[in-house]
């Protein structure tokens, strides 16, 4: 199936913008991810510091009830100092006071002595029992007692499963205590269940954090959590509990942790989408109207009479200086037309000592205009050279634009042949607005008095009268269409020939571009109505 121009600019705009799109994605999915995995990073760090802190104060509720018990004695209430450890401490499992053997032999009577205090797991009444037959619990070889015993020192143990005491996964908190003696008697201990106990301090935070929770001791036991179950892609955020060691940590899965990144790009995509849909329909719906034949036809003739208007320019001369070698000419001219293309034109040219130049205006605007103009500057680059009157070009001029004009239209120019030999400037005035003399010294431009003759193109073979005047070096001509006297303002005011003459009696190097930009100041952004040209000669 062939595809219609509009479709085709449609595909192509599809392909450009998805291409754009996909440039700009991939830059912005790199700086979103690096961005957002780095302050997410920085949010999870935090709140598993967070979590590892209140961890560590639950912890250390059990070391302080410890610490801050009566020391126990030979004398003493143990079962009391026990319970009360329980009664207040409701996060602690279990509590002991087990004896150094040569202690319980001068304390109790026994080679070994242990007191050990738990909650019953229904009732949470304090039980308490005995532990002094090694044969049954030799709590002497137990991590719990040796460490402390051994360091002088309190102590966390590894988790392990108290058979015979509590019969729970557990670790043990321990403190030595000292006798009269102030040798160590024994140790003062306290349970934290691992398979609730810390569990239940943690679980607050997984119903706000992400992933799953972990702890690990310093010989890498796991106190609670899995570790197992790691991926290479996981996020792995890790905080060290002071004084014990262990190590709180969370693992939150990869797709998990980028959900938020996910998200946005997912925003990101339906917002693109939506605008391809706007663009495609925009493109198809405007290539559509634009490929109307009244369009298309509007659009070449606008293409053309571009292309017209450049013609136009190149066929008017633009060097500057107009006579490289001929310092002593000086030439300046504007054309501003009022549509695409004009109908007011100037030309110049040198033939020996003699300068010839016009300045004209077509009647009408546009392209007939345009059309006429440019047979006219042609009539005079061919009538010009070798005449020594300016009304003979004027009347070759004229009889040229007679034959056949069946349109009706007419030119009204000024023709002149400045004559450096003689110092003498001829004008002959087709019709045309009188130009101005510009002297030296003088602050006041002078008003060219020239005979009305008639316009050009109008009728065959009529005489035209040519002035003659004297032109020394140094002064110049301004000469001008219609265009900028009946330039109008906002209120129908026209420009006029006295703002023009306020114009040349100022100081200007180029006075071409101030009558143009005092015209545009006074039209204050009205449309422009007539072509506007202007052209001063001058030598030296």
């Amino acid at each position: 199936m062939r595809l219609t121009f509009p479709q085709r600019m449609s595909l192509l705009a599809i392909a450009a913008v998805t291409a754009v799109f996909a440039v700009v994605m991939t830059a912005a999915y790199a700086f979103v991810n690096q961005r957002l995995t780095y302050q997410a990073s920085l949010r999870m760090q935090a709140e598993v510091e967070h979590a590892a802190t209140i961890i560590c104060d639950r912890l250390d509720i059990a070391e302080v009830a410890i610490i801050n018990a009566p020391t126990p004695t030979k004398t003493s209430d143990r079962f009391a100092i026990l319970h009360n450890i329980l009664t207040n401490n409701p996060d602690v499992s279990g509590c002991c006071i087990a004896l150094e053997p040569d202690v319980a032999r001068r304390w109790t009577g026994d080679d070994f002595y242990m007191l050990y205090a738990y909650r019953d797991g229904w009732k949470r009444d304090i039980i308490t029992k005995e532990l002094g037959d090694s044969t049954e619990y030799n709590y002497t070889q137990m991590e719990w007692f040796t460490e402390p015993m051994r360091l002088g020192a309190d102590h966390w143990s590894e988790p392990y499963f108290d058979k015979g005491a509590g019969e729970m996964l557990m670790c043990t908190f321990s403190h030595p205590f000292r006798g009269e003696s102030g040798d160590i008697a024994g140790v003062l201990t306290a349970d934290i269940a691992l398979d609730k106990g810390m569990a239940d301090i943690v679980n607050q935070f997984d119903k706000q954090m992400k992933g799953h929770a972990f702890m690990l001791t310093p010989k890498r036991n796991l106190v609670f959590g899995d570790t197992l179950g790691i991926a290479d892609d996981d996020f792995v955020f890790t905080s060290r509990l002071k004084d014990t060691e262990w190590v709180y940590g969370r693992v939150i899965p990869r797709e998990e942790f980028l959900a938020p990144l996910y998200f946005i790009i997912l925003n990101i995509l339906f917002a693109f989408l939506l605008t391809l849909v706007i663009i495609c329909v925009s493109v198809y719906y405007t290539i559509r109207r634009f490929s109307r034949p009244e369009v298309r036809r509007q659009m070449r003739i606008e293409s053309e009479l571009s292309i017209a208007r450049s013609i136009q320019e190149d066929m008017l001369p633009k060097t500057t200086p107009p006579f490289p070698d001929r310092p002593d000419i000086d030439i300046h001219a504007m054309m501003h037309p009022a549509k695409e293309v004009g109908g007011d034109f100037y030309n110049y040219l040198l033939e020996g000592e003699r300068l010839y130049f016009v300045i004209a205006d077509v009647s009408g605007k546009g392209v007939p205009a345009a059309l006429v103009m440019a047979i006219a500057t042609e009539l005079f680059v061919i009538s010009a050279p070798g005449q020594t009157v300016a009304s003979t070009i004027v009347e070759k001029i004229n009889n040229q634009l007679c034959r056949d004009n069946q349109t009706g239209m007419f030119i009204t120019m000024i023709v002149g042949i400045l004559d450096m030999e003689r110092h003498e400037l001829q004008l002959c005035n087709a019709g045309h607005n009188p130009p101005y003399i510009l002297t030296p010294g003088e602050s006041s431009p002078q008003k060219a008095e020239l005979p009305a003759n008639l316009v050009a193109g109008v009728m065959e073979n009529m005489p035209y009268q040519t002035v003659t005047m004297p032109f020394a070096p140094g002064q110049s001509i301004a000469l001008y269409t219609d265009g900028v006297t009946e330039a109008e303002n906002a209120r129908k005011e026209l420009f006029g020939e006295r703002r023009l003459e306020q114009v040349l009696e100022g100081p200007s190097d180029d006075v071409c571009k101030a009558i143009v930009s005092a015209v545009e100041r006074f039209a204050g952004g009205v449309e422009q109505s007539d072509d506007i040209t202007v052209m001063t000669v001058a030598y030296f």
